[in-house]
């Protein structure tokens, strides 16, 4: 899911505790609202800090970056 992220702009901007298992935080100027956590081979989209999307598949995860025009 990383390389997915970077190829579309994303930038990490931080790594969680591991106690949670490493959380990487991601954000995208353009989307301000939105942050795409990945943690424990789940992808995790949320807005506004709510949790709209997660999944362990990266094609479930990329047709859904796509449907939110997250891509570029």
């Amino acid at each position: 899911m990383k390389e997915l992220l970077i190829e579309n702009g994303w930038i990490h901007y931080s790594t969680g505790c591991p106690c949670q298992s490493l959380p990487k935080y991601y954000k995208h100027p353009d989307y301000p609202d939105y942050r795409i956590v990945t943690k424990g081979g789940f992808g995790i989209i949320k807005k506004n800090g709510v949790e709209i999307f997660r999944t362990k598949d990266i094609e479930q995860f990329k047709a859904k970056l796509e449907e939110l025009k997250l891509t570029i």
